[in-house]
Formats: C-alpha cells, sequence, structure tokens
C-alpha cells in the first residue's frame, strides 16, 4: 500500500539519521562527522534506488532528524552549507539539460499553474492584510511569496527522471517556467510591501546630530590654533623674543 512505502521512507531517514548521531559520539570530529553523513546519504540514496522511494524524501528526513536528535546541529549545519552552491548548482545545470518546452498543452497548463498559483498567493496576501501586523505592507503582500526557490526544481527533476515520459517533462517544464516568473515577480512585490511596512528604512542607521556644545568647544579651540599659528602672531613672538 502507498501508506506503507511513506512511512518506510520516512523510518529510513530516521534510522539512518540516529545511525550518524551514534557513530559521531559526544565529541565532534569535522571530518568523521561529514564522512558519516556523506555515507548516510549515499547509503540512503542506494536504497531509495534499490526499494523504489523517493530519495529526496530520505535525504530530507535524515537532515531534519539530523538536526533534532544530534547535540552538535550548530556545528553541523555551519558544515553543511558550504555544500550549498557545489549541490545545487549542478542540478540546476541537469535541469536545464533535460526541460523540453513541448506540446500543445504546455501552454495552457502552465497558464492554469501560474493562475491557480497568483491567486493563492494574492489570497494568502489579504489573509495577512486583514491582521493588524500585516496590515503595514499592503494587501500585495501575497505577490512577494511566488518565489518557489530550487526545492520545486528538485522534486520536478525527481519526477521527471523516474517516469521518463511526456508527463514527466511536463512537470519539470511547469516548474522552471512557475520558478522563473516567481523570481522575477516575487522578490520586487516583497521589497514594494517591505518599503511600505518601514521595514527597509528601519534598517537603515543614521548618525545622530552633533551636539552643539561640542561644536562650539570645537570652533574655539580651532579659532584659538588659527590665531596662535597666524603669521601676526609669529612675528609678534619673534619681536618679543629679540
Amino acid at each position: 500500500p502507498p501508506l506503507v512505502w511513506f512511512l518506510l521512507t520516512l523510518a529510513l531517514g530516521v534510522v539512518l539519521a540516529l545511525t550518524c548521531v551514534a557513530l559521531m559520539g559526544p565529541k565532534l570530529h569535522r571530518g568523521e562527522a561529514l564522512g558519516f553523513v556523506l555515507g548516510a546519504a549515499l547509503l540512503g540514496t542506494g536504497v531509495s534506488v534499490r526499494l523504489g522511494l523517493s530519495g529526496v524524501t530520505v535525504l530530507f528526513v535524515l537532515g531534519l532528524a539530523l538536526a533534532r536528535a544530534s547535540a552538535h546541529r550548530e556545528e553541523l549545519r555551519t558544515e553543511l552549507k558550504k555544500s550549498e552552491h557545489p549541490v545545487l548548482l549542478p542540478v540546476l545545470l541537469l535541469t536545464g539539460a533535460l526541460v523540453r518546452f513541448e506540446g500543445r498543452a504546455l501552454p495552457w497548463i502552465l497558464a492554469a499553474a501560474l493562475v491557480a498559483r497568483c491567486v493563492g498567493k494574492i489570497f494568502s496576501g489579504w489573509v495577512l492584510y486583514a491582521f493588524p501586523s500585516g496590515r503595514a505592507a499592503g494587501p500585495w503582500l501575497g505577490l512577494g511569496l511566488l518565489s518557489s526557490g530550487v526545492v520545486t526544481l528538485v522534486i520536478a527533476l525527481t519526477l521527471s527522471l523516474r517516469l521518463e515520459n511526456e508527463i514527466g517533462n511536463l512537470v519539470l517544464a511547469v516548474a522552471v517556467g512557475m520558478t522563473l516568473f516567481g523570481e522575477m515577480i516575487g522578490p520586487l512585490s516583497l521589497r514594494r510591501s517591505l518599503a511600505r511596512a518601514g521595514e527597509l528604512d528601519s534598517k537603515r542607521t543614521t548618525s545622530p546630530p552633533p551636539d552643539p556644545s561640542v561644536l562650539d568647544t570645537a570652533s574655539a579651540a580651532a579659532a584659538s590654533a588659527a590665531a596662535v599659528t597666524s603669521p601676526s602672531a609669529l612675528s609678534s613672538k619673534s619681536e618679543a623674543s629679540s
């Protein structure tokens, strides 16, 4: 049954995470810890492929359980963040190489998906606008949430590689179109909403105005120094010394 396979996928990620925690021990050795995590990720990927499970879900549960069960979660997060670009860039390269914008139904399905996503985000923005804390950002805050991120591409790419048919390519093409549309509209709308709420201006620190008494003191000191070093003062000093 599908539920059993889903629970098996979750259990595999949890077991791998607990195994990593047990192997790391109370004291963290960074080289060994990264080796354990990498080995668990490769093992989870291999078992998922062999059993026909979702490797993306297994690794996600592995990371989630590892961050909750390990006492060295902060150090692990710092080390794993360094693998973001080496991992994501090949995935994006593979996505761009495999996507095909073909099929008569693709424009209609893509348009329907974009309209549905925009309507859903606009509705969520109006829900946030109903609360006093979100009213300052305006009713169009939901458009700033259109960015879908790389997770959408990873899931669509996994489905496309698993199906290897026109449906998989259609899902991948729609995911790419939604991601590009969200990256064009989302950041601009979010910045506009934050500027309207005053969140962007509040981050800017302005230096306080100078104290008038300090300015007067500095001006007096500068005037005294100028008077002492003026040519007339120097000549009077030379005459007095002679």
